[in-house]
């Protein structure tokens, strides 16, 4: 049996490489144009590459865990823990799948939209929001395929957790950092 520890750490630094790959490739962004708009690139692979990530992390515990199985990678502090999660952040309003599915759905249309209509540059803000747009995508797959979400990181202080709301959270700390401590400048030097 594969070692789902070993897998999830290694999976770890990949994505912190390729995230750091995009980022440097794709430093001078270039644009895609869609029939509905135009997206950076840069945008569209944050978002991929965290949704990418997310389910194959998740396929991994799914195939190598039992429910509730708890591998120790720092005993006490940090296990890698087979959890299911119908509900929404710390198990809030479970079973309400199908009002999940929606604000999922709702959710990541408003990002799209959002990604569509921003002027270029913003970059800290579209990572932002793009990562927000991939850990969202992730979990609204889990819940319309199975009904609920796989969690397996544990710090044992905090509930259980994956990659997709790990996504989240940075993108709204991003967020927050872009709006309210390092605004961006406005780049046309008339308003």
């Amino acid at each position: 049996m594969i070692n789902a520890c070993y897998l999830i750490k290694d999976s770890w630094a990949f994505i912190s490489y390729a995230l750091l790959f995009i980022l440097l490739r794709y430093g001078k962004i270039n644009t895609l144009i869609l029939p509905w708009g135009e997206m950076e690139v840069s945008a569209l692979l944050i978002a991929a590459a965290v949704l990418l990530f997310d389910q194959l992390s998740k396929w991994i515990i799914q195939h190598t865990m039992e429910i509730g199985q708890s591998i120790p990678v720092i005993t006490n502090i940090f296990h890698i823990t087979y959890w299911r999660n119908p509900g929404a952040a710390f198990g809030i309003l479970a079973f309400h799948t199908n009002f999940f599915i929606i604000v999922g759905i709702l959710v990541s249309l408003v990002l799209i939209v959002v990604l569509l209509k921003l002027p270029p540059g913003r970059s800290l803000l579209k990572i932002a929001l793009s990562l927000q747009l991939g850990g969202a995508a992730g979990n609204l797959i889990d819940r319309m395929r199975t009904g609920y979400v796989t969690d397996f990181f544990d710090f044992r202080v905090w509930p259980v957790f994956n990659i997709a709301d790990s996504a989240i959270v940075v993108g709204v700390i991003l967020l927050s950092w872009v709006l309210l401590i390092a605004p961006e400048t406005n780049p046309n030097p008339n308003g």
